[in-house]
């Protein structure tokens, strides 16, 4: 007979005893005991015979703090000792919740919050890579003295299928969210930003120092907002086949950065749809960056940006030298088949689109300037190219609206 998945309160005594049930109070340490009730429902003796389950987090909105789960240390969700079923676990969060009174929050800021890491080699657990999935739901997750120390991570999937819904990942000294290794992982409807961490990163996709990559990844109406100076919006170091629609980011100094390098796997087949990016400096960046090397090519390839606005947000240099820069190449690092379908790149110092290198690139429409910033500042007329290609990048533009003040 198939066990049903569970919906569990975590702070029920009657289900978890007396001294197992999570407190939300603020200061009192919640790590252990969630650890626990996690490897309870993927433990094949556990509550739910080991098919995972949900467990909810109530909010009573006090603004004193009584409604907020306190952690000090990582959340891992995988593999339960010898032992490894694919199993659904969902985190949900219910009633008020704001900046002021988050339901979960980090206190230790050196550490990630919540570790999934699926592997077979994770935990002891035998050679099943596969999960149902892990959802987090409803929440407000936030670190606390995030500024100056640590650099924990939100929500990483490390190996394995993550979920996230309408959650807001507040204060996070390093990324928001992080997608080592993934397949089939998504966030939609979420919003992520800091006002007290400089350097941030909203979502990084693969690793930088490793051969990762982040598959079929979908971003849909998202916020990513950093309200101080630093960070950088999306990071993509490997990934294949990404699509992002409906989505802002603004204050970042970089919106997006796709940047693979010689320890990297390669970028390909990203999708982005009406995405507005702000930021301080460059906009979006195509720069793979990899070294000199017999054995290892690195690759941008079949991208396309279609109905999205580059604009600068506050604090832009005079000095800033495009809203979008793709390249430079060499026989090493590749830029291949690049489309910019009616856009919009407008308003800065520098050209609005500066094409460094790259092979395939097509400008399709869309409207390019460089107007200076948003006070009307003109730039100086050796930065007054609207369009700027150098090298022998093969580019073809059509139906484009270029403007000078």
């Amino acid at each position: 007979m198939s066990v049903l998945n569970g919906l569990f309160n975590v702070t029920d005594t009657t289900v978890w005893g007396a001294g197992n049930a999570l407190v939300p109070d603020g200061s009192t340490d919640n790590s252990a005991n969630l650890q626990a009730m996690i490897e309870s429902l993927l433990n094949p003796s556990g509550i739910t015979k080991g098919q995972g389950g949900t467990l909810e987090f109530p909010s009573t909105g006090d603004p004193s703090g009584g409604s907020t789960y306190a952690f000090s240390s990582t959340i891992s969700i995988g593999p339960v000792g010898a032992h490894f079923y694919p199993a659904n676990i969902i985190l949900r969060g219910t009633g008020a919740q704001d900046r002021g009174n988050p339901i979960l929050q980090m206190t230790d800021s050196a550490q990630d919050f919540f570790l999934v890491n699926n592997h077979s080699d994770a935990m002891g657990a035998p050679g099943n890579d596969n999960i149902a999935g892990v959802v987090f739901q409803d929440l407000m997750i936030s670190f606390v003295n995030a500024e100056g120390a640590g650099g924990g991570r939100g929500v990483v999937a490390a190996h394995g299928n993550v979920r996230l819904l309408r959650v807001t990942l507040d204060e996070v000294p390093d990324a928001a969210v992080h997608f080592v290794q993934s397949l089939h992982c998504s966030i939609i409807d979420s919003d992520i930003r800091v006002e007290q961490v400089s350097g941030g990163v909203g979502l990084r996709l693969g690793d930088p120092d490793e051969k990762h990559s982040a598959i079929e990844t979908y971003v849909a109406g998202t916020t990513f907002g950093c309200y101080k100076t630093g960070g950088t919006g999306i990071e993509i170091y490997g990934a294949e086949h990404l699509r992002m629609v409906n989505t802002r980011l603004e204050g970042w100094t970089n919106s997006i950065k796709i940047e693979p390098n010689n320890n990297t796997d390669g970028v390909r087949k990203l999708y982005f749809g009406n995405v507005s990016c702000f930021s301080s400096e460059v906009a979006l960046q195509i720069i793979p960056n990899g070294g000199a090397s017999d054995t290892k090519t690195v690759y941008v390839t079949q991208v396309w940006f279609a109905q999205c606005e580059f604009g600068p947000g506050s604090n832009v240099g005079d000095d800033n030298p495009a809203g979008i820069v793709v390249g430079p190449v060499d026989d090493y690092n590749i830029i291949d088949t690049v489309r910019f379908v009616d856009c919009f790149s407008c308003q800065w110092p520098g050209p609005g689109l500066q094409i460094d290198g790259g092979t395939s690139i097509e400008v399709l429409g869309g409207h390019y300037s460089c107007n200076g910033n948003n006070g009307g500042v003109k730039p100086p007329d050796v930065q007054s190219k609207t369009v700027r290609e150098s090298g022998s990048a093969p580019v073809r533009l059509s139906e484009l609206t270029f403007e000078r003040m």
